[in-house]
């Protein structure tokens, strides 16, 4: 949820302050007060703030930025009811076109699950911030507002989007989430050019979407914008990208996936079990229907296009996260609609200055970009840009091929040139240890299994990784990147890799582990293959690693969200279930808390049966997993499936549709998805809760029919 204190005082406490007689010493206290309250909040010391706002409150009952900042602050802390008072007390006292009262009402009622109140709430926010009826609300703030539509979109559960559905009939808009999104982007563009215009820089920035990165979509012309100067050239792109390779799965058969229909997650406080998995898409080439019945339906699940792009003479722009761009030409990527589009506002900037000391500047002749938004955070990294480097790695001789082919027009190295090595530094989002660590597990290990990739010439490509700074900009003059894309559709989702580029990292990671450490014993304790027999449940708490203690709270009292109340009666009903089956099969029961090294992650995830786990970036351990996927060598068929190996997932999550995320992954990794819905006393959708509590049950339930 995109949240931003109410800071404009001056613009925001109306003249009503004057019929309570207030005089000018309370009146400048009291915002002096709200500011003070504004500092403590940005530490995260929110009682403090507390104190602070309702000071300035005491002293002038009309002080709106103090009861919305009030408000938020509440929200924050998870104290719903008493964020939900003091919004309504600042729309009371200013009326209804406070676009932070709107926005913070909307918030709460989102994270209550009731999308369609929310939605009111954030059109609101919509309807003030286009028509500047709140003066305080500035362009961010009105993408900021058409995102959040876009959010109760993507997560309103089915029994909310019928009205929704009517709501949006009537202001004649669509509800794809993914418009709003957009728009949000376009009005950010749009504020760009103007400043970029105005100042005179060398071009307007233009969008490129995905997918249609290679198609020559620019044109050569005066653009100007409406202000009184000069109009500004809009460069090309003819020739800058190229597609060396498409991972079309819809040219394959495992592109297609045929099967029952999506069911709706369950009832989080009911104990009826669950029969089957969620989740059954396998790619049926024969299927046969039982009858006419709803829970038959079929339902297509497409997978998207994978693509392995070059494309020269390129900035990886660690101002705005990874952004890649020309100076001109913005070439995003699937998940770059998602908000917030306002970091795309640092593009206003024209590009610096060689030498200038206030960025770091470096420039490679040649390298692989795994960078997009949100790489720094677990979930993003494992799922979005490690299957790009491990795509990228297995097609080294198809970038290799090119780079020879840059360097000699007759595509023959000259004989000086033998036995080359060419190295090429692997750009990532500067971030969290495991990003280093994993990265060097993939490189060291593909160095090793790599061979001469070039039938005619001895020359082989090194790797080196290089950490992108938000004050670093790369020059690449020839950079290689996978992207994916792909056709609307519930399950194709921006957050994740292509099925087929998840299936390729998992089998990757099978042979790494399976192979080349096969006689490693500080890797392998126990590496019999066929030992599928870890019970895990993945802890959202804050473990003290080296004890069994946890905790509930992040650094500066900002609350973790989705925990478990009810956390060690959770791991105790596991226990209990797999040491009752002691006399039938040995199981492992294993808690992934955060606190193993990436190499013992791995260890432990490639031996799983069941994982257990609330939705959260833990889940994406997954790609770890034993997989039951394999290459054929049948010329029909891409992928073998190996049903008698399949793991199975018990995921605690929101209602649908926010499930997606996991249903995706489990999906394309050929793992069995099991659903409970999270529960929390009044509340449809828990996703944004800060605890919640599991009904054991159903739990238990489930592990009867999957662990046995």
């Amino acid at each position: 949820m995109i949240f931003l204190l109410c800071d404009n005082h001056d613009v925001i406490i109306t003249a009503q302050s004057s019929s309570l007689l207030i005089n000018d010493y309370d009146y400048e206290l009291s915002n002096i007060y709200s500011k003070i309250g504004n500092e403590y909040f940005r530490n995260h010391t929110f009682e403090d703030a507390i104190t602070y706002y309702k000071k300035a409150v005491n002293l002038n009952y009309f002080h709106v930025p103090a009861l919305v900042n009030l408000g938020v602050v509440y929200v924050e802390q998870d104290n719903l009811v008493e964020g939900e008072k003091y919004f309504k007390q600042a729309n009371e006292r200013s009326g209804e076109y406070l676009y932070h009262v709107q926005n913070g009402l909307g918030s709460i009622y989102l994270q209550r699950g009731n999308g369609a109140k929310a939605f009111t709430h954030f059109m609101n926010s919509v309807i003030i911030a286009k028509n500047k009826l709140d003066p305080s609300v500035d362009v961010y703030e009105y993408q900021q507002s058409l995102s959040n539509i876009g959010l109760v979109l993507r997560s309103a559960s089915s029994s909310d989007i019928d009205d929704i559905r009517t709501q949006l009939k009537a202001y004649n808009l669509p509800i794809d989430y993914r418009y709003y999104f957009k728009k949000a982007l376009e009005i950010v563009i749009d504020d760009i050019n103007v400043y970029r215009n105005f100042h005179k820089l060398k071009c307007l920035i233009h969008v490129i979407q995905p997918g249609k990165w290679e198609k020559k979509t620019m044109i050569k012309k005066k653009v100007t914008i409406d202000l009184k100067s000069p109009p500004t050239t809009i460069s090309e792109t003819k020739g800058k990208v190229q597609l060396l390779k498409s991972y079309n799965s819809f040219h394959l058969q495992n592109g297609l996936f045929y099967g029952k229909k999506p069911k709706t997650v369950g009832d989080g406080k009911s104990k009826i079990i669950m029969t089957e998995p969620m989740n059954d898409f396998s790619p049926y080439y024969h299927i046969k229907s039982s009858g006419t019945m709803k829970e038959d339906i079929l339902f297509v699940y497409k997978d998207r296009s994978t693509n392995l792009y070059s494309i020269s003479n390129i900035y990886i722009d660690g101002r705005v996260v990874g952004t890649i761009h020309d100076g001109c030409n913005v070439f995003l990527r699937s998940n770059d609609y998602l908000p917030p589009a306002s970091i795309f506002g640092k593009l206003t900037m024209d590009m610096p200055d060689i030498g200038d000391s206030n960025y770091i500047q470096k420039h490679f002749k040649y390298a692989i970009n795994i960078v997009s938004r949100w790489t720094d955070n677990y979930y993003h990294f494992l799922i979005e840009s490690i299957p790009r480097l491990i795509i990228m790695l297995k097609e080294q001789s198809t970038i290799l091929k090119k780079i020879l082919n840059e360097k000699d027009d007759n595509h023959k190295m000259k004989k000086y040139e033998k036995k080359k090595i060419i190295t090429i530094p692997i750009i990532v989002q500067k971030g969290p240890s495991y990003i280093k660590e994993l990265l060097n597990i993939i490189i060291e290990n593909h160095m090793k299994m790599s061979t001469t990739v070039n039938e005619d010439e001895t020359v082989n490509l090194n790797y080196s990784i290089e950490y992108l700074s938000e004050n670093e900009i790369y020059h690449v003059e020839q950079m290689f990147t996978i992207e994916s894309h792909g056709d609307r559709n519930l399950f194709n989702l921006e957050t994740a890799g292509s099925r087929y580029a998840l299936q390729e990292a998992q089998m990757y990671f099978n042979s790494i582990f399976f192979s080349s450490y096969s006689n490693s014993s500080s890797l392998h304790r126990n590496n019999n293959m066929n030992d599928n027999n870890v019970v895990i449940f993945v802890s959202r708490s804050l473990f003290h690693c080296g004890d069994e203690k946890y905790e509930t709270q992040h650094l500066k009292g900002v609350p973790k969200k989705r925990l478990l109340s009810n956390h060690d009666d959770v791991i105790q009903a596991i226990k209990m279930h797999v040491d009752a089956l002691r006399k039938k099969k040995i199981y492992e029961f294993k808690i992934e808390n955060g606190c193993q090294t990436m190499k013992e992650t791995i260890q432990m995830w490639k031996n799983a049966h069941t994982i257990v786990g609330v939705h959260g970036a833990g889940l994406s351990n997954m790609i770890f997993t034993k997989s039951s996927i394999h290459h054929s060598n049948n010329k029909n068929n891409y992928y073998e499936y190996d049903d008698d190996n399949v793991v199975t997932l018990i995921e605690i999550t929101p209602l649908e549709p926010a499930f997606r995320d996991y249903f995706h992954l489990a999906s394309s990794l050929n793992i069995k998805l099991w659903a409970i819905a999270m529960a929390k006393e009044g509340m449809r959708n828990s996703y944004l809760a800060h605890q919640i509590k599991l009904n054991i049950g159903v739990l238990r339930n489930i592990l009867k029919v999957v662990v046995r």
